[in-house]
């Protein structure tokens, strides 16, 4: 199997690894103090959970977002500013759009889950990008696309020149406006273009996840109590990216398992990914609405919440391409 083979593969299967990472946090986090609501019956395991997986899951997405992007500039893709904006916007900046007005909005406002009216919340939740709840992820994504434009240069050149600078915009986010999640994109361009970097020296790093595969399984462990028990600014940077590592590792070590690569559930979970990410939330969201203030123990409504979004998101996305809206899906 060549490299290239194994880099795709990883990036593959790391993708779908988070993302069910994202599906259970979104379920566990409303049993902590950042959930939308508070439960009837409260859960330290579950607040430990999702505070665990939010230490380094949507930063682990956008990695791989950089990961990808820098793959596509080793291959000569989008050599034109233009063309690739319209992509970007196309596969992004729409979905964001029409679910943000059509999914998320009437959801947040019809579950109490905000005290502003529909229009309200459609203005300065979706448009201005004050509260896009999940969606926020799409919108930085294509602001940090954007950035790889005036960026593509140095990332030819070596990747790792662009890092002080994203160390920098990551330490003044908290003094730039939230606006169209201007912070959020300034916060998570350090992480885009770690992908980057990752990408370009892919093979190091895939061996050297080979020689450290005996104490993989001991990070996890570690980051648990760290997560928890020490929460620091310096602290938390360092669980995050040691968290994004530990998964890339784990990831670059299954490349190589063909059960898996055939495997109908990976498969399905690979093709569905878009979709999965943009419903699952908001089914979870009207799940809790409906079912938090019963006395439900909170591991199994977690349980239920994960198994029945996922098999929701499904159902909405044949029903999306059955009305011929697969452009809305990233296709």
């Amino acid at each position: 199997m060549t490299v290239e083979l194994r880099r795709s593969r990883c990036y593959d299967i790391c993708k779908i690894l988070t993302l069910l990472l994202v599906i259970i946090g979104h379920a566990a986090v409303f049993y902590s103090p950042d959930g939308a609501m508070v439960p009837a019956r409260q859960s330290a395991v579950m607040a430990g959970v999702a505070t665990y997986i939010y230490s380094f899951h949507m930063p682990l997405f956008v990695l791989l977002s950089g990961c990808v992007w820098g793959w596509c500039i080793r291959h000569g893709k989008y050599e034109k500013a233009l063309p690739f904006v319209v992509n970007k916007a196309r596969r992004l900046l729409l979905p964001y759009l029409v679910f943000g007005a059509v999914l998320v909005t009437p959801v947040v406002v019809a579950c109490g889950y905000t005290e502003d009216g529909f229009f309200s919340q459609l203005l300065k939740g979706i448009l201005l990008g004050y509260d896009a709840r999940h969606l926020w992820y799409l919108l930085v994504l294509f602001l940090l696309f954007l950035t790889t434009i005036p960026a593509k240069p140095l990332v030819k050149k070596n990747p790792l020149l662009l890092l002080p600078i994203c160390v920098v915009l990551f330490l003044v986010a908290n003094y730039v406006p939230q606006i169209f999640k201007l912070r959020t994109t300034f916060k998570y361009t350090l992480f885009f273009y770690l992908g980057v970097c990752a990408d370009h020296y892919y093979p190091f790093l895939e061996s050297l996840a080979k020689k450290l595969r005996i104490v993989l399984p001991v990070l996890p462990i570690l980051m648990v109590g760290s997560v928890l028990y020490c929460p620091n600014f310096i602290f938390e940077t360092a669980y995050t990216i040691l968290g994004m590592a530990m998964m890339l590792a784990f990831s670059s070590l299954l490349t190589g398992c063909e059960k898996l690569q055939r495997s109908r559930v990976y498969q399905l979970l690979r093709k569905e990914s878009f979709g999965l990410y943009i419903f699952h939330a908001m089914v979870i969201y009207v799940l809790f609405a409906l079912l938090g203030e019963t006395q439900i123990p909170p591991v199994l409504l977690v349980v239920v919440s994960i198994v029945v979004s996922t098999a929701a998101s499904f159902a909405l996305n044949v029903l999306v391409r059955k009305v011929k809206l697969g452009i809305l899906l990233g296709e």
